[in-house]
């Protein structure tokens, strides 16, 4: 108890306890005595406020008895008595020390979790286990998604499909905790996957899931590049010594055979047999010396004219003897760099391909390719009516000493020679194949003059009803998808069956196969649009084909927003109005197209 001035009257056993001095110690002394020497003029402060509300309530360090820092709470009350020699102040005197130093001990183990959870390398994560909805995530978890905020976000959401999710959740609810989990991360990007490992622990009695995400995608590409690697080392021990020695054990056995052989005529056939087998180990040999400079040759860029290097491959592989109609288109008005060998080596292999495959039965052949070069890149599209590739190849045909037809009487390694330097290219390929039907490839190969994106159009003029620039703008666009996006098709349908949802049951096939379908039959069109009577009689048939399979004119909308919302979603800044329009411009035809014919089948 205080007088008016501030002096201690009286004190009860606990403030002993709690300052250390005795009773008589402090009477008469200022309640200053427990303050420490630079805040005495505060006491005084802290009994004026007091007085004028009738009660504070003030903490911070106090001094005890041989001048010993505590952290007190003091509540100071203000009495009202007429009396002079009456105390005017009740001071309550606690020692919150241990409740201090607890709280700035959890204050800081708070801080220090919040920084490890908010750290910018690592995606952290807390989730309830009922419903999955996410509490709490850092920004490094919300750039793993490409999301911009956590609002409606579930833990499902992370994953790119439902059967990882279901396994990570059983592990975590039979183990109370999971380590190393890899799944692939739905990003919401079209142009790059991203790969993660997650870890995290189930506290059940709270009924939360806290974890940690990390970005393994270069490792993962590397860990998969390898594993190809030491697959595609095991089948080049076992196929080329194989094949090395195949023709060189029948060559051994016919001269044998020939040395023992008294008649001229039989000893030549032999001769001729052995020709062809050396030829074969040439080709071989040709092909094994491809793969190992394109795994050994740096880059050499340099000028590149397609026209007469394609025309000087045809010299070479065209026979007298097949009657097949050739038709090259090379648009190349500007200066074109890559590596030439690479190019070229590509080129070879691809028409070599077509004239091989070349159907018997077809009345009239036919290989036609197609040359655009642009500032960026330049397009190649490929097409033939020979024998086609059937369906349970299709995967397959870039494997190392593959052959998807008896007919095969090469190495099987085109194809993977092929892939590999469009690939060493930074370039892109993609086929279509129909059995017995034929063939088109599509690649895009960068220009290394120019490696920036550009659309610079030509002057505009009337062309039915697409202008120059609209093809111009449509075909620059769609190379730039093709060679900026490997899963085009699959994002074009995720997006379809996400507006559209019914649509996913008139789609018998996997989507996988449908997607190419759907790339190849794009790329057709957009490389067509300067003659669109070759395209039109096609692009009939098929919408005669999706009236068969339950497809509406009303269909043909969800479409459209699908298709613009994938390029739209690759060009990224490229992407404005007048591209759009360009697209709306060729899918509407298309479309009227496609539509007219049903609407004629249904008359």
């Amino acid at each position: 108890m205080l007088d008016q001035a501030g002096f201690i009257m009286s004190s009860n056993l606990e403030a002993v306890n709690v300052t250390g001095y005795e009773e008589f110690e402090i009477m008469g002394k200022h309640i200053s005595i427990f303050y420490r020497p630079e805040e005495c003029e505060k006491a005084s402060a802290d009994l004026e406020k007091a007085s004028r509300l009738g009660s504070s309530i003030v903490t911070g360090l106090r001094v005890k008895k041989r001048g010993v820092n505590f952290w007190a709470k003091m509540k100071i009350k203000f009495l009202h008595s007429s009396e002079s020699n009456s105390p005017s102040f009740k001071v309550i005197l606690q020692d919150t020390t241990h409740r201090a130093l607890s709280k700035e001990r959890t204050r800081t183990l708070r801080d220090e979790y919040l920084s490890l959870f908010n750290n910018p390398f690592v995606g952290t994560f807390k989730f309830k286990m009922d419903g999955f909805g996410i509490q709490m995530c850092n920004q490094k978890t919300l750039e793993f998604l490409g999301r911009s905020n956590s609002t409606n976000l579930r833990f499902d959401h992370f994953f790119a499909s439902l059967p990882p999710f279901e396994q990570f959740i059983s592990q975590l609810q039979e183990n109370k905790k999971v380590e190393g989990f890899k799944f692939l991360v739905e990003n919401g990007n079209t142009c790059h996957e991203t790969w993660a490992i997650i870890s995290a622990r189930y506290f059940e009695g709270h009924g939360f899931a806290e974890g940690v995400m990390f970005d393994i995608t270069e490792q993962y590409h590397q860990m998969m590049e390898l594993q190809r690697v030491n697959t595609e080392l095991d089948n080049f021990i076992y196929h080329a010594s194989h094949d090395l020695r195949s023709p060189l054990t029948s060559i051994m056995g016919l001269v044998n055979l020939g040395m023992r052989e008294p008649s001229v005529d039989v000893v030549n056939t032999y001769l001729k047999k052995i020709q062809d087998r050396i030829h074969h180990l040439d080709i071989l040999l040709k092909d094994l010396i491809s793969v190992s400079y394109n795994n050994e040759i740096q880059k050499e860029y340099e000028y590149f004219h397609f026209e007469e290097e394609i025309n000087s491959i045809l010299t070479l592989l065209k026979h007298p003897d097949q009657k097949i109609n050739i038709n090259v288109e090379v648009t190349q008005s500007i200066d074109f760099k890559s590596d030439p060998v690479r190019v070229r080596t590509i080129l070879r292999n691809l028409l070599s391909n077509s004239f091989k495959y070349c159907s018997p039965e077809t009345p009239a052949p036919f290989i036609h390719i197609n040359v655009r070069v642009r500032p960026t890149h330049c397009a190649i599209l490929l097409r033939d009516n020979g024998i086609g590739i059937h369906p349970n190849f299709k995967s397959r045909i870039y494997e190392m000493f593959f052959r998807a037809t008896e007919r095969s009487a090469g190495s099987g390694l085109g194809l993977y020679i092929v892939k590999s330097m469009v690939e060493k290219l930074k370039g892109r390929i993609s086929f279509e194949s129909t059995l017995n039907v034929g063939t088109t490839f599509l690649l895009t190969i960068p220009n290394q003059i120019t490696p920036t994106v550009s659309l610079t159009l030509n002057p505009i003029s009337e062309y039915f009803m697409l202008t120059s620039k609209q093809i111009e703008l449509v075909e620059n666009s769609w190379d730039y998808v093709l060679l900026n996006s490997q899963e085009t098709g699959a994002v074009f349908y995720k997006k379809l069956f996400e507006i559209d949802p019914g649509l996913r049951q008139l789609f018998k096939s996997e989507i996988h196969m449908q997607s190419q379908k759907f790339v190849a039959m794009i790329t057709f069109a957009v490389h067509k649009l300067n003659n669109l009577d070759e395209v039109i009689a096609d692009v009939k048939a098929l919408g005669m084909h999706h009236h068969k399979n339950s497809v509406k004119p009303e269909h043909y909308a969800s479409v459209a927003v699908a298709l613009l919302w994938t390029i739209e979603n690759v060009l990224g800044k490229e992407w404005n109005n007048e591209i759009k329009e360009a697209w709306m411009a060729v899918y509407t035809a298309l479309a009227k197209a496609m539509i007219g014919a049903q609407n004629n089948s249904v008359l």
